[in-house]
């Protein structure tokens, strides 16, 4: 994965300096489709490298040791999106959960994330975010406002949709960024 000195939490309050990308600045009630939408453009940027020659291998490339392939952004949104939903389950019937936390570049090696289909990946990845979206949904600002922690950072309900749309977003432009355009 890229290396950024950037702590992926902030985006519930800023600008990501990444990305550009300004989800504190999304309102609430947006935040359901803006995720489903998101999981459409991943579907719509996988099928595309699909369709042209080489897609496959090309969804497969990592350009550089330090960077992943596009498959392995998809495969680490698609759970993001799915440890966020849990996340938010657990922090609306829990007081003040504690998630613990993860290691995405381990995940990605256990899981091969490589090696999986992309038309599934994005499948996954649409249902992971039509279950976030779902939940979402009919959150009152009570709700939104739930505290939990993830290895001593505080999270909200709220912020932890935004961090998941944040995710989303920005991985697909690293995606995009590491697939090359197909040739006219």
């Amino acid at each position: 994965m890229r290396v950024t000195e950037f702590d992926p939490g902030d985006v519930q309050h800023q600008a990501c300096p990444g990305c550009g990308h300004d989800i504190s600045a999304c309102p609430p009630p947006d935040l359901a489709p803006a995720l489903v939408e998101a999981a459409r453009r991943w579907a719509a940027f996988i099928g595309a490298v699909l369709d042209y020659p080489g897609g496959g291998a090309d969804l497969r490339a990592r350009p550089g040791a330090d960077e992943w392939s596009a498959i392995e952004y998809a495969c680490h949104v698609r759970d993001v999106l799915a440890m966020c939903a849990r996340r938010v389950e657990i922090t609306l019937l829990v007081d003040d959960p504690e998630y613990g936390g993860w290691d995405p570049d381990a995940l990605a090696a256990d899981e091969h994330y490589t090696d999986q289909d992309p038309l599934a990946v994005a499948d996954d990845l649409g249902a992971a975010a039509m279950e976030l979206a779902r939940l979402a949904q009919p959150l009152p600002a009570s709700a939104r406002a739930r505290r939990g922690t993830a290895l001593g950072k505080p999270f909200t309900v709220d912020g932890l949709l935004r961090v998941a749309l944040h995710e989303a977003l920005h991985h697909l432009a690293d995606a995009r960024s590491v697939v090359p355009a197909p040739s006219a």
